[in-house]
C-alpha cells in the first residue's frame, strides 16, 4: 500500500507541482509569490504530522500489543482460570487493557483529522489569498483576469499534490517503522538451524 495505490500517483504528480509553478510565474507574476510563501507551510505540516502520528501510532501499537498478550494467555490457561474461578478476577485487565487500547485509538484519529483539517485549511487561504491579491493586481492593470482564472486553475493542480503529501507523509512514517521493526526480528539469531522433524518424501 506504501509503495503503490495513491503514493504511487503523488510520485508521478509532484513533479508536474514544480512545472505548474513555474507557468504561474509566467502567466501571473503578480500574485505568484503568495504560492511561495505559503508551500513551505504545506511542507511544514506534513513534516510534522508524521512526527506527531509516528508517536501516536506507536502508543496505539503498544496498547494492542499488550491486549492481543493477556488474551493469548487468557486463551492458553483457559483451562486453570475456568477451574479457580477466575474469570471473573481476569475480565476486569482486559476491560482496562481494551479501553486503553480504544482511547488511544481516537487519540490517534483525532490527531490524524487535525492535520487532515489544517491542510483543507490552508489550501482554502491559499485561494483566498491568490484571489484577494490578484484582484488587487487586476485593478491596478498588473494582472488580467485571464491571468487570475488559469493562475486559480494551476494553483489547484498544484496545491493537490501537497494535500496527499499531508496525508501520505505519516504513512512512509509507519512503512520505515515497520521495516525496522522487521529487521530486528530477522536480525535476532535462530534457536536451532536445523529441524529436529525429519519428514520422507
Amino acid at each position: 500500500n506504501t509503495l503503490s495505490g495513491a503514493s504511487a500517483i503523488l510520485m508521478a504528480d509532484l513533479p508536474f507541482a514544480i512545472l505548474f509553478l513555474g507557468v504561474i510565474f509566467v502567466v501571473a507574476p503578480a500574485i505568484a509569490w503568495v504560492l511561495l510563501v505559503l508551500l513551505p507551510l504545506f511542507v511544514f505540516i506534513a513534516w510534522r504530522s508524521a512526527a506527531v502520528m509516528s508517536g501516536a501510532n506507536a502508543e496505539e501499537r503498544e496498547t494492542s500489543q499488550s491486549r492481543d498478550s493477556l488474551i493469548a494467555e487468557m486463551i492458553a490457561g483457559r483451562t486453570t482460570i475456568k477451574a479457580l474461578a477466575l474469570d471473573q478476577a481476569m475480565r476486569p485487565q482486559w476491560e482496562e487493557k481494551h479501553a486503553e487500547n480504544i482511547e488511544r485509538a481516537v487519540t490517534r484519529g483525532g490527531k490524524a483529522d487535525t492535520f487532515s483539517n489544517l491542510g483543507a485549511t490552508l489550501t482554502t487561504l491559499t485561494t483566498i489569498c491568490m484571489t484577494s491579491i490578484g484582484a488587487i493586481a487586476i485593478i491596478d492593470q498588473r494582472l488580467t483576469m485571464g491571468g487570475l482564472i488559469a493562475t486559480n486553475m494551476l494553483s489547484g493542480r498544484l496545491i493537490g499534490p501537497l494535500n496527499q503529501l499531508v496525508s501520505q507523509w505519516p504513512t512512509y512514517s509507519s512503512f520505515k517503522q515497520a521495516v525496522e521493526r522487521l529487521g530486528n526480528f530477522f536480525d535476532e539469531t535462530s534457536e536451532r538451524q536445523e529441524s529436529d522433524v525429519k519428514l520422507e518424501k
